[in-house]
């Protein structure tokens, strides 16, 4: 753990700005956001979950629940960074590795669809159908 984490539920979080996490992003590995539903049902019970939040390269703090509980409780405040504002200032930052050195997972057909179309429009990025995982 460097420090600019903190370490909640045995997870390594990301303390810093958006900025900061974006830069981070750049020097690639595994980025995740995990949701406060995430953190409460699927830690305890997913170990592929667990595994993936634990071993990744840079955990965002997108859980507002738990960015309050840990400045009520260890009196340390921790700013959320929402998964959606970080995936939008990555995708917009000019060191975005776009083309063929991206890779997406997607939960099912219909919202790789839906996550292909916005690429192309809010990007202007083609994607190719082996840059997807669903």
């Amino acid at each position: 753990m460097n420090e600019k984490n903190f370490r909640i539920l045995g997870i390594d979080f990301f303390r810093g700005s958006l900025e900061e996490a974006v830069i981070k992003a750049n020097e690639g590995g595994l980025c995740v956001a995990p949701s406060g539903p995430g953190l409460a049902g699927d830690l305890t019970n997913c170990s592929s979950y667990s595994k993936a939040l634990t071993q990744a390269d840079l955990v965002l703090p997108d859980s507002g629940l738990m960015c309050l509980w840990t400045k009520f409780f260890s009196r340390r405040p921790v700013k959320r960074i929402s998964g959606l504002a970080f995936l939008k200032a990555y995708l917009h930052s000019k060191d975005f590795p776009a083309g063929d050195s991206s890779f997406w997972i997607m939960p099912d057909e219909e919202q790789c669809a839906t996550n292909r179309k916005w690429l192309k429009e809010e990007l202007g990025l083609s994607v190719q159908d082996e840059a997807f995982y669903v």
